[in-house]
């Protein structure tokens, strides 16, 4: 099955390393990533918008890859190119970076939600399965909404986590500008509806972000 990951980096807390790190990172993205063997598509995200503001003890600023499944990544992560990528953050991190990856049904093509789009609405969600399952079908409903405000010009996927954490689920979906990201998430009452499930007591983060394509 196909994953998407997302990559949570501890960038430094001074604003010049940050942006330097989104600025110059691609073109070691490019040269490390965009090889045989390694993932089907891969950005870099700002974060124009999080709910909560600290969602996710995010920095700023996200990486997002597509791979073809969980042995393409554990092959991948053991290449001496991506152990040097790895040394090549170190001037701009203050740690590990946290990874996710969520993996989509049977012939989902997770690349496609990233490819043509210039910004991606990105749902978090974590808890017991019930809760989760309300989610999923909360995105469903969403995913419907969004088509019938952008038709083609919206794409999306799901996928839920593959490393051990039961319950929890991210939904995806990539839009070809930010004015109609916007339009939709206020005609489908997208954050009114989230933020009702989090009274609930279920946790969920989202992200509204700006994509730089490496490949």
């Amino acid at each position: 099955m196909a994953l998407t990951e997302i990559i949570f980096p501890p960038l430094k807390a001074d604003e010049q390393i940050r942006k330097g790190f989104y600025n110059n990172v691609p073109s070691t993205v490019e040269s490390t990533f965009n090889v045989p063997g390694g993932p089907l598509s891969s950005a870099l995200a700002r974060v124009i918008e999080s709910t909560p503001v600290d969602a996710e003890d995010h920095r700023g600023y996200l990486g997002v890859f597509t791979w073809e499944s969980v042995d393409t990544v554990d092959r991948f992560l053991q290449t001496p190119g991506f152990a040097g990528f790895k040394a090549s953050l170190m001037a701009y991190v203050d740690g590990p970076p946290r990874l996710q990856f969520f993996a989509s049904g049977a012939g989902v093509a997770p690349q496609k939600t990233l490819h043509g789009s210039t910004h991606l609405f990105l749902i978090k969600a974590a808890g017991t399965e019930a809760q989760v399952d309300q989610v999923r079908q909360l995105w469903g409903d969403f995913t419907t909404a969004f088509s019938k405000v952008a038709g083609d010009d919206v794409k999306y996927h799901s996928g839920d986590e593959t490393q051990g954490h039961n319950g929890e689920f991210a939904g995806f979906s990539g839009w070809k500008s930010l004015e109609s990201l916007n339009n939709a998430l206020k005609q489908c009452s997208t954050r009114e509806k989230l933020q009702e499930l989090r009274d609930y007591g279920i946790s969920i983060s989202s992200f509204v972000l700006e994509l730089k394509h490496v490949f």
